[in-house]
């Protein structure tokens, strides 16, 4: 239920900023806004690669 939750809010989120991103005129807001969506966008990814292998954790390669 977590990860339901935390994966509606990143794509709210991921959408506000798209939205955003093609507002922007300044290249430094451009920059920081992409910056944000894929740092977004990743964490959507490991949030979905999670979900598909539950056995595997993010604590596996501490050795």
């Amino acid at each position: 239920m977590a990860n339901f939750k935390s994966k509606n809010f990143i794509r709210r989120e991921l959408r506000l900023l798209r939205g955003l991103r093609s507002c922007c005129v300044d290249d430094r807001e451009l920059m920081i806004l992409d910056n944000k969506i894929r740092v977004l966008e990743k964490l959507l990814d490991d949030i979905v690669m999670e979900e598909y292998n539950p056995l595997s954790t993010r604590f596996d390669n501490w050795n």
